[in-house]
């Protein structure tokens, strides 16, 4: 079930639904399982996100989800904190933001990319597909089924 594709309103992207259900290979398309890499921690986690292993040490990017929504953004993205505090004040939810490693590369997008990604680390959202400051409350409110999908 790895290359399994979620298409449901517990993800942002309307796109993936004519895409199919599976994936040839897990790039951190919208309804997959966040890929796997390997990741050193102890640097760029801006809310705790890699607080499973300490400095120098290395830790999957699957340790980044859990147990709330992790927002896993490049070195050279936007700054994402005012929009993850915006969330967490609207919503009750805690999002951890972590700004690390080269994660980008396997979901096949640019060092300003970022990706949303749930608790079950699926991959909910992504910057190439409508993600951004802006757009993040909307997507996460879609995503707790607060308000239609349209963001």
């Amino acid at each position: 079930m790895t290359r399994y594709r979620y298409i449901s309103s517990a993800v942002a992207d309307d796109v993936a639904a004519a895409d199919g259900e599976w994936v040839e290979q897990l790039s951190g398309q919208v309804g997959t399982r966040l890929p796997h890499v390997w990741l050193e921690a102890g640097s760029g986690a801006e809310s705790g996100a890699d607080s499973k292993a300490g400095q120098g040490e290395q830790l999957s990017s699957l340790d980044l989800c859990g147990p709330g929504f992790a927002l896993l953004v490049g070195p050279e993205a936007a700054d994402w904190s005012q929009a993850v505090q915006a969330v967490s004040r609207e919503t009750g939810i805690d999002i951890a933001l972590c700004r690390k490693g080269e994660w980008f590369d396997a979901c096949e997008l640019p060092a300003d990319g970022a990706v949303l990604v749930r608790p079950d680390a699926h991959v909910a959202a992504r910057s190439d597909r409508g993600l951004s400051p802006e757009t993040l409350p909307g997507i996460v409110r879609a995503l707790l089924s607060r308000t239609p999908a349209g963001f």
